[in-house]
């Protein structure tokens, strides 16, 4: 694993934090269970143990409060066996009182269990003791003296549950003080195995380190001697590149003078475009403006070749009326002669009316000619003016496209110009870093001399690395 310094250190540094804080926190859990287990000791043991003993001892006392009462009786001292009466009750209810807050203790079950069973054998033993002093100062020595056996008895299976009950008290009691001292060795032995591990860790972290350190001196070194190289071969290569970027420098200016004569002939070039340009533009718009009034002239031809027809279908009426008339007149001439002499001036009438009706037809005829010859001229103008229209179209299609082809020859000249203008610019930055190039190569000279310096300076700082580390 490829770890940095830091993160060794902090590693190490965690690892330290880790195991105090597990050493602490086992600390913490063990003294909080000792103190559980003092106080379990100071509130349950302690008083355990001294009321097992305070009964046991009233156990006893009460065996020789019998024995005395006995004596007593033997020897007729009625005082006395008052006083024993009197002290059997005190002892007894000491007893009871003792065992009855031994049971009300916390102890473990099997401890309760022994007292409930100690109880019982408690009061027959109480209730013995309570009837052989009573015999003893109401009936004698002798009646007293024959209970005396199931007294014993009795004595003995109490003082067994006692030593039962007391046998599991001090149990409890070892218990709880194995308890505490497996704590303390258990605390001693997890604080010794946090030691180990801290200087273990440190010992690997500190090998490690010193073995990087090591290998990272040597390589400053090695990197000192490259440094030195590359120094030295930095101090040619730019010499080399000063020299270079002088020469770069006086081919950029010449190219940029030219560079300036093209613009200039370029920018004219382009105004000229721009002038052919707007003369097309007007070419066409007086070409448009000549299409649209020949497309006048052939409908007003239209309208007129329709306005002649109409003409001639009304000579072709006029005509036919003509000779209507005529025939009517005819009709007219007939009847006058059938008429007779009554019939002449409506004869004369009617040869009048014939003749205008025949000079009608013949005026009629006339203008009918006249119309069709100005029809068929009309016809033959709407057709020229349909072909002038036509070539007069074609003319400006070609003009449109003389336009659009100046147009785009007007585009291409100014962005021919635009972009003249910027290879000259970019040429200009081009020979302003040419000659920055050179002052910088030679700030890389001046460099590679200092580097130079710093390697020397670097040798220094490796032999204190060394030095440092032990090597």
């Amino acid at each position: 694993m490829n770890w940095t310094l830091r993160k060794r250190l902090l590693f190490l540094c965690g690892g330290f934090i880790v195991v105090l804080m597990g050493v602490a926190v086992l600390s913490y859990v063990n003294s909080t269970t000792l103190m559980n287990q003092f106080d379990n000791v100071a509130k349950v043991q302690l008083p355990a143990v001294r009321n097992m003993t305070l009964a046991d001892m009233m156990h006893d006392g009460l065996r020789s409060v019998v024995l005395a009462s006995l004596l007593a009786a033997e020897s007729n001292e009625a005082d006395n066996l008052k006083a024993i009466a009197q002290e059997t009750e005190e002892k007894a209810g000491d007893f009871q009182r003792y065992l009855q807050a031994l049971e009300e203790l916390p102890l473990n079950e099997s401890t309760r269990r022994a007292i409930a069973e100690t109880k019982p054998e408690m009061e027959r033993y109480i209730g013995q003791t309570r009837k052989i002093v009573g015999l003893a100062s109401t009936q004698g020595y002798r009646a007293a003296l024959s209970e005396l056996e199931d007294f014993n008895k009795s004595f003995k299976v109490l003082e067994e549950k006692m030593e039962a009950l007391g046998g599991l008290i001090e149990k409890d009691a070892e218990t709880a003080h194995q308890s505490g001292a497996g704590l303390r060795t258990l605390n001693v032995v997890v604080a010794v195995l946090g030691v180990l591990f801290c200087l273990a860790g440190g010992m690997l972290v500190t090998q490690s380190l010193v073995s990087r350190m090591t290998r990272f001196a040597a390589n400053i070194e090695s990197s000192g001697d490259s440094l030195d190289e590359t120094s030295a071969h930095l101090n040619r290569a730019s010499q080399d590149l000063a020299q270079g970027a002088t020469q770069s420098a006086a081919s950029l200016e010449e190219t940029v003078a030219s560079l300036e004569e093209l613009s200039g002939m370029v920018k004219l070039n382009s105004e000229s475009a721009k002038t052919a340009s707007a003369l097309s533009a007007e070419s066409f718009a007086a070409s448009k403006a000549g299409a649209e009034s020949v497309q006048k002239l052939i409908a007003s031809m239209e309208t007129l070749k329709e306005s002649s027809a109409a003409i001639r279908d009304v000579s072709q009426v006029i005509d036919d009326i003509a000779f209507q008339t005529n025939l009517l007149a005819l009709n007219a001439s007939v009847e006058a002669a059938r008429a007779g002499e009554m019939g002449k001036g409506f004869a004369v009438v009617a040869d009048a009316v014939r003749g205008l009706a025949q000079r009608s037809a013949d005026s009629a005829k006339g203008i009918s000619k006249m119309i069709e010859e100005s029809v068929s001229r009309i016809h033959d103008g709407s057709k020229a003016a349909a072909e002038s229209g036509e070539q007069l179209q074609k003319f400006l299609d070609s003009a449109k496209k003389v336009l659009e082809i100046n147009n785009e020859i007007a585009g291409a000249s100014h962005e021919q110009s635009r972009g003249i203008t910027l290879i000259s610019e970019a040429m200009n930055r081009l020979d302003q870093a040419s000659q920055k190039n050179a002052q910088v190569a030679q700030e890389v000279a001046q460099t590679s001399d200092q580097m130079s310096q710093m390697s020397h300076g670097m040798q220094g700082l490796v032999s204190e690395l060394k030095s440092l580390v032990g090597k």
